[in-house]
């Protein structure tokens, strides 16, 4: 029993480290706390629905194509019609046009959808892998798989590529950084795409672990936690406090 627990505990805190990180990518680029991040992993999941169990795509593309889509979320709505315009206003203003956009969000998928939870399948077996007392599935194996592989691709993308080191001067003194060359709007553009990619990631995992429906994306502020308990801004935090 106590084993069945920390694999669930596990599983679901690499859930809440993967939209952790995208909500510290955000905060440190942008320096903007993004309170429609629960939104962006309900949509995920509600996407991947869409792809997979409506217009049967294979998984593999539907799950492409829900990132991609994503991303472009993250840059067109995030990014163009909400941060940009808002750059040089205080936080607040920020806060408010984000709590705003969530609720926007929230109600065009009841339009869209409806307002009743939908179940949404697994692509893999449900039957359990049995290691010793602990029993887990590949559903399971799979989430811990892939956020161990996310988690250092951004490691390697912010040590070694142009863009990644840009977003980290950016991070540490933007004025800075803009002095430098480097385009901070470019950044922040990158900053939500990545994040709104890993939260609508994270909704895509939770999608066959629980019931996909308008509300799911309330349990993202558990993330939030994680951030802070990982020290706000902090990335490796945001990923020790979400597990």
């Amino acid at each position: 029993m106590l084993s069945s627990v920390l694999v669930n505990g596990v599983v679901v805190g690499c859930i809440y480290a993967l939209v952790a990180v995208g909500f510290t990518m955000i905060y440190n680029a942008t320096e903007t706390v993004n309170f429609a991040v629960g939104e962006s992993l309900m949509v995920g999941a509600y996407l991947l629905l869409t792809f997979d169990k409506f217009l049967g795509w294979s998984y593999p593309l539907a799950l492409l194509t829900t990132l991609a889509m994503a991303g472009l979320i993250g840059f067109v709505v995030f990014d163009r019609l909400v941060s940009r315009p808002l750059m040089t206003a205080s936080m607040l203003s920020r806060v408010i046009a984000l709590m705003g956009l969530a609720s926007v969000m929230k109600g065009t998928v009841r339009l869209i959808w409806g307002a009743d939870a939908i179940h949404m399948s697994s692509p893999f077996s449900t039957k359990p892998i049995v290691v010793g007392p602990v029993e887990i599935s590949q559903q399971e194996i799979a989430i811990v798989v892939v956020t161990i592989s996310v988690i250092a691709l951004l490691y390697l993308f912010f040590q070694h590529t142009r863009i990644g080191m840009a977003m980290r001067a950016t991070s540490q003194n933007r004025r800075a950084a803009s002095l430098m060359g480097i385009s901070v709007t470019g950044v922040f553009a990158a900053a939500w795409i990545i994040g709104t990619m890993l939260s609508a990631l994270g909704g895509v995992f939770l999608g066959p672990l629980l019931l996909v429906d308008p509300d799911m994306g309330s349990i993202a502020f558990k993330s939030f936690t994680a951030v802070v308990l990982g020290g706000f801004g902090s990335l490796p935090g945001a990923v020790v406090g979400g597990i």
